[in-house]
């Protein structure tokens, strides 16, 4: 995979590809540092966005609790500018992927990654994309 360097905040040469959707690493990631703290966000190196701590309330206390829903809640109501951490970052869009197929690569392109796969060695692959993936032939 090839990926896009984080400074200051900021992806530099990223653009996202669509209006602004709701970050998805809150609800498919959990970042717990080494004292359980928990940040919203991986690229929160400096634990500036802890919302629980799993020694104390638990992996589910924190998942399910009043601080991480109401940073989800903040990018659900298009107010995640809000939250500093996530004003100038366009990692959300890093599930819209735009796909092709050429030469037997399978081509998958975001605004922070490029993939490629070899489509004799993905044996479970379909040719159908989920969610909001575009696939275009070539």
């Amino acid at each position: 995979r090839v990926q896009e360097l984080f400074i200051d905040g900021v992806f530099p040469h990223l653009t996202a590809m669509g209006e602004r959707q709701p970050c998805p690493v809150l609800y498919q990631t959990m970042v717990i540092n080494a004292n359980g703290d928990v940040s919203i966000c991986c690229l929160d190196t400096f634990g500036r966005t802890v919302v629980g701590n799993v020694f104390e309330q638990g992996v589910r206390g924190v998942w399910l609790g009043e601080a991480f829903n109401w940073i989800r809640r903040m990018h659900e109501t298009g107010r995640a500018e809000e939250i500093a951490l996530c004003r100038n970052c366009v990692r959300w869009a890093a599930d819209e992927y735009r796909e092709e197929v050429a030469d037997g690569l399978l081509i998958r392109r975001s605004s922070e990654m490029t993939y490629y796969n070899r489509t004799d060695r993905i044996k479970n692959w379909t040719g159908n994309m989920l969610a909001n993936h575009r696939l275009s032939k070539k």
